[in-house]
C-alpha cells in the first residue's frame, strides 16, 4: 500500500512546490526580474523571461498535480527543465560567486546557487525513484481538455496578474533640456559635497530616499548594472541619516557607485515630488529625467554615446 501511495504524494508535493516557486518570483516579480538582469540578459527581455520561467513552473506544477502521463510526458519535462536551471545555476555559480542570490524562491527564501543546485538534484532524484513504480497512463480526453483549459490559465496569468511595464521612448530630446542648480551640490551649507565635478560631462545621476521602496528598486538596479559596466558615471544622491544611508547602500548593494548625502530642503528642490528622480545630464544639464525601469545599457549607451 505504502508503495503505490509514496510515488504518487511524492509527486505530487513537487508540483506543489513548483506552484510555490512560481508564486515567490511573481510577488514581486521585478526582484525576479532583477535577479535575470543580474545573469547579464538584456534589461529589455528580463519581463518577458522571468514571466516565461513564471509560467513554466506553474504549468509543470499542475502537470504534477495531476499526475497527468507521468512517465510518457510530465516527468521527463521536469527533468529537462531541472537540468536546464541546474545549468544555469552552475553559470551564476561560476560568474557571481557562491554567496549570490540565484532568486530561484523570489524574495521569500533567498538561496545560493549551490543551495539551489542541491535542491534540484534532490528533487530529480526523488522523481527519478518515484516515475520507477508509476505504471504508463492512457490518456482521458475528459481530463485533458479540463487540464488544458487550466495549463493556458496557467500561461497567460503572470501576464495578467504582473502586466509588463512599457516604458517611454529610449531617445533623448535635448530640446527639452535644461540646467540643473547643481551649485547646491557644492555649497558651503551641504554637508557632504560630490568628490567629483558634477558640471562637466555626461553623468547619470538618481534622487534616492531610504524609505521609498521605489528608491530601493533603483538602487539595486544600479548596484547590478554598474557591476557589470564600472565605467557608467552613476552618481547617487541619498536622503536618510548617515547610518541609514550606509545600511541603505549595503543592503541593496549598491556601495560601489559614488555618493553623497543630501538633506532637505536641497533634495527636494532638486529631485522635485517624485522619487526616485533619475537624471541624465551632460555639462551640468539635463538631458532627460527617466523611470528606474526605463534604465537600460542601450540607453546608456545612446546617452554616453
Amino acid at each position: 500500500m505504502i508503495q503505490k501511495i509514496f510515488p504518487k504524494l511524492s509527486i505530487f508535493i513537487i508540483g506543489v512546490f513548483f506552484l510555490i516557486s512560481a508564486i515567490a518570483k511573481l510577488y514581486p516579480v521585478i526582484s525576479f526580474e532583477f535577479s535575470l538582469g543580474s545573469y547579464g540578459i538584456p534589461w529589455t527581455l528580463t519581463p518577458y523571461i522571468a514571466r516565461a520561467v513564471i509560467s513554466i513552473e506553474i504549468i509543470i506544477g499542475c502537470l504534477l498535480i495531476f499526475q497527468y502521463r507521468l512517465k510518457r510526458f510530465t516527468i521527463p519535462l521536469t527533468f529537462g527543465f531541472l537540468l536546464l536551471m541546474t545549468f544555469v545555476l552552475i553559470y551564476r555559480w561560476l560568474t557571481a560567486g557562491s554567496d549570490s542570490d540565484c532568486g530561484c524562491m523570489g524574495e521569500l527564501l533567498p538561496m545560493t546557487p549551490i543551495q539551489s543546485i542541491i535542491k534540484n538534484l534532490l528533487l530529480i532524484f526523488v522523481l527519478f525513484i518515484a516515475q520507477r513504480s508509476i505504471e504508463l497512463q492512457e490518456s482521458n480526453s475528459s481530463k485533458t481538455f479540463l487540464l488544458g483549459i487550466i495549463l493556458i490559465i496557467a500561461f497567460v496569468s503572470p501576464y495578467i496578474i504582473e502586466p509588463i511595464y512599457v516604458g517611454e521612448n529610449t531617445t533623448h530630446d535635448t530640446q527639452e533640456a535644461h540646467p540643473l542648480d547643481i551649485d547646491l551640490f557644492y555649497a558651503k551649507s551641504q554637508l557632504d559635497t560630490p568628490k567629483i565635478d558634477l558640471k562637466k560631462g555626461k553623468h547619470i545621476i538618481a534622487f534616492l530616499s531610504t524609505t521609498c521602496p521605489h528608491c530601493q528598486k533603483a538602487a539595486t538596479k544600479f548596484g547590478i548594472i554598474q557591476n557589470q559596466h564600472p565605467e557608467y558615471p552613476f552618481y547617487l544622491f541619498i536622503n536618510g541619516s548617515e547610518e541609514t544611508v550606509n545600511q541603505f547602500r549595503k543592503e541593496y548593494k549598491c556601495e560601489e557607485i559614488p555618493y553623497s548625502r543630501l538633506l532637505q530642503p536641497q533634495f527636494l528642490q532638486l529631485s522635485g515630488p517624485s522619487l526616485p528622480s533619475i537624471q541624465y545630464i551632460n555639462d551640468g544639464v539635463i538631458q532627460r529625467s527617466v523611470n528606474y525601469m526605463d534604465i537600460d545599457n542601450s540607453g546608456i549607451e545612446d546617452f554616453l554615446n
